[in-house]
């Protein structure tokens, strides 16, 4: 007896592309509105700030009183060198020497060669960003 296959049928071809289609469509808004959700929940979780740096000629102090005044947010400044002395056990006239100075990787290395108390520039700003954004996390 002669072996029969059935033919192809070829209208399950386009059925199933059409199914890869939804579900991946489906996939692709799930994941973008995971994606939203996260970044929802980062913005309630990180107020709002303002980091104002020192340049030479600027009055700093005044703008940053000036942006305190007109949005009602705190200024914190030596706060946060002083919350990193106490944190880190480091000297505070350290953490100033290192806050004026220009970056210099061969100082930094140099100096933690034959000191292993000064604070290089890297694990300055480190910690200072680490302050600034805890910071962001806590105010109102």
């Amino acid at each position: 007896m002669p072996r029969t296959t059935a033919p192809a049928s070829p209208s399950i071809s386009p059925f199933a592309e059409r199914q890869m289609r939804t579900w991946a469509l489906g996939l692709q808004n799930q994941r973008q509105l995971a994606e939203r959700k996260h970044d929802q929940e980062l913005s309630r979780e990180v107020h709002p700030y303002v980091a104002i740096t020192r340049e030479a000629g600027i009055d700093d102090d005044e703008v940053a009183r000036h942006v305190a005044a007109q949005s009602h947010w705190k200024i914190l400044d030596r706060e946060m060198l002083d919350q990193m002395a106490d944190e880190q056990h480091w000297s505070r006239t350290a953490l100033d020497f290192v806050d004026e100075r220009t970056a210099s990787w061969f100082n930094d290395t140099l100096a933690k060669w034959l000191d292993r108390q000064t604070v290089s520039q890297v694990e300055y700003v480190h910690r200072l960003a680490k302050i600034v954004i805890l910071a962001a996390h806590n105010e109102a």
